[in-house]
């Protein structure tokens, strides 16, 4: 779980749910449906925001959070972003 005062400039707007194949998960969400589009009993959903899937023969990163949006303002996502290009 992440803290959200450090990271609400990269919060992703969306959550990854249902997915087969997953490999890793390096960030996961727990949030209320109106903040996804979700309904569920509980009232609450949950899902990956960046995971790694297998793909064939390889893998594929699935990246939900803002980065690209908030590059260059904000220390996590250049932090974030810089973490995915040396792990790939």
């Amino acid at each position: 779980m992440l803290k959200y005062d450090y990271y609400r400039m990269a919060t992703p707007q969306m959550i990854v749910r249902g997915t087969q194949n997953l490999s890793e998960v390096a960030a996961i969400a727990v949030s209320l449906p109106e903040s996804t589009g979700c309904l569920t009993i509980s009232g609450y959903t949950a899902g990956e925001e960046l995971a790694t899937y297998n793909y064939g023969n390889g893998k594929i990163v699935l990246n939900t959070f803002r980065l690209l949006e908030t590059l260059g303002e904000n220390p996590v996502s250049d932090r974030i972003l810089l973490n995915l290009i040396c792990q790939g």
